[in-house]
């Protein structure tokens, strides 16, 4: 029989979970980010009213000194969103790489103080050596989207 209690032992979930470090965060970067945690910080932006409020992966797409901007992906398609190919994507979760991953919304882009989304990624089930990633040729795809999007972006 073991002693000790019940419970004191961290699952092998919580001792995989590592939230990322300053600098890890480079476009491609794909994370798992609690939006309203990230949003608690006055500084922190989105362009798409009303927010995504769901926990979920987002995709860093620049960095600009201590300022980063972040766009939501999911796996629910539609027709206007952009897939993100398998050949543009690696590491991470295996959810990542075997499901079906989309641009949620090109208009919806996330920008604040890089330390915000850092402290929003408490809940990211990989760590420094197996993170997901978005590769160039997909990033220039976001890229492209964003830019079609500006003008329902930019509406007031």
């Amino acid at each position: 029989m073991q002693s000790g209690r019940l419970g004191s032992t961290p699952s092998a979930a919580s001792q995989r979970m590592a939230p990322i470090e300053p600098d890890e965060v480079a476009p491609g970067l794909v994370v798992f980010i609690d939006p309203k945690m990230s949003a608690a910080d006055e500084h922190v932006t989105c362009t798409k009213d009303p927010p995504t409020e769901r926990s979920g992966p987002f995709v860093c797409v620049s960095v600009d000194g201590n300022t980063s901007e972040w766009m939501p992906l999911t796996t629910e398609p539609r027709r206007e969103r952009l897939p993100i190919r398998s050949e543009w994507r690696s590491g991470g979760h295996p959810q990542w790489l075997r499901a079906g991953q989309y641009l949620n919304d090109g208009a919806n882009v996330w920008r604040g103080p890089t330390t915000a989304f850092i402290n929003a990624s408490y809940e990211e089930l990989t760590d420094r050596e197996t993170r997901a990633r978005v590769l160039d040729a997909g990033l220039a795809a976001i890229q492209r989207e964003t830019a079609s999007q500006r003008r329902r972006r930019d509406r007031p």
